[in-house]
């Protein structure tokens, strides 16, 4: 996979991500969108990696943290309840997903070899 994105500078990294998952096909209907799927995605990766493992918890964080959502994403409707969560990641394709956020990984990351990994779970130090 080829990494067009390799080149930014590391304040870009935010909009890169947001390029990525502006490649995303978005299902729902025109007319019936509240929350762009962008906001809803980057919303739900911020609540993971902060630690939420279902959708209430998802929709928990981004209300904490809304004041922080709205700057970064320009949300004019709030936070997205948990059940929108829940029916737009039960409808985006995931390998779409996935693909999009491996070739951001790829373009954020620095290249390394094998050599520099260090595995956690004990068996190789």
């Amino acid at each position: 996979m080829s990494m067009p994105y390799a080149n930014l500078p590391k304040n870009k990294v935010f909009a890169n991500l947001i390029s990525c998952l502006e490649e995303i096909n978005d299902f729902r209907m025109p007319n019936k969108i509240k929350y762009p799927l962008v906001s809803i995605v980057l919303m739900a990766l911020c609540a993971i990696i902060g630690g939420a493992d279902n959708w209430v918890e998802v929709a928990s964080f981004c209300k904490d943290h809304v004041a922080w959502f709205r700057n970064a994403l320009g949300l004019e409707c709030g936070v997205p309840s948990h059940d929108t969560f829940n029916r737009v990641f039960n409808q985006t394709i995931p390998n779409e997903l996935t693909y999009w956020l491996i070739l951001w990984l790829e373009a954020t990351l620095p290249q390394s070899n094998t050599a520099d990994v260090i595995h956690m779970d004990g068996k190789v130090l």
